[in-house]
């Protein structure tokens, strides 16, 4: 869980590589990622070092986070985006994962995740299928409340509306 928490922080902020690729900037990809790699190598001798339990997976949520403010810094400094900016357009999908999170552990906590194969994949698929179905209500509920401004969220439905 520690790494499934680690990898969705990772995900809010692997724009920024895509931005730099974007203006024509590999080099700085590269320093970010080497960044990267130098924060995970760095936390996991701290935590393997302290025998702390689950050591490994704090690493990677302590890495992952260290890269999200470095994110926040970089795109301050480069792009001329606001810190307030920045989070005001996170606070939505965040709550949209907590809910995944909740309708995921619900599924678990009902199903149990022992048992024979069948009965796995069955708990596997049925909390990926609820957790993306509670992850986009909350989400689009949100932006539904605040009006549905012109953000993410409007270009996802304006995407499925046109598949219909």
């Amino acid at each position: 869980q520690l790494l499934a928490c680690a990898w969705a922080v990772v995900a809010l902020w692997s724009n920024t590589s895509y931005v730099f690729l974007a203006l024509g900037q590999p080099g700085r990809v590269t320093i970010l990622s080497g960044l990267q790699a130098a924060a995970t190598v760095a936390f996991l001798i701290g935590f393997l070092m302290s025998d702390v339990q689950n050591g490994v997976g704090w690493a990677m949520v302590s890495s992952a986070l260290a890269f999200a403010a470095s994110n926040l810094y970089i795109g301050h400094v480069n792009l001329g985006i606001r810190w307030q900016n920045a989070i005001l357009g996170l606070w939505r999908p965040v709550l949209g994962c907590g809910a995944l999170v909740v309708a995921v552990l619900s599924i678990q906590s009902v199903m149990g995740l022992g048992g024979p194969p069948p009965r796995q994949f069955l708990t596997l698929g049925l909390s990926i299928a609820l957790g993306a179905l509670a992850y986009a209500a909350a989400v689009l509920g949100l932006w539904r409340f605040c009006g549905m401004p012109p953000d993410a969220e409007a270009q996802a439905v304006d995407i499925v509306r046109k598949w219909r």
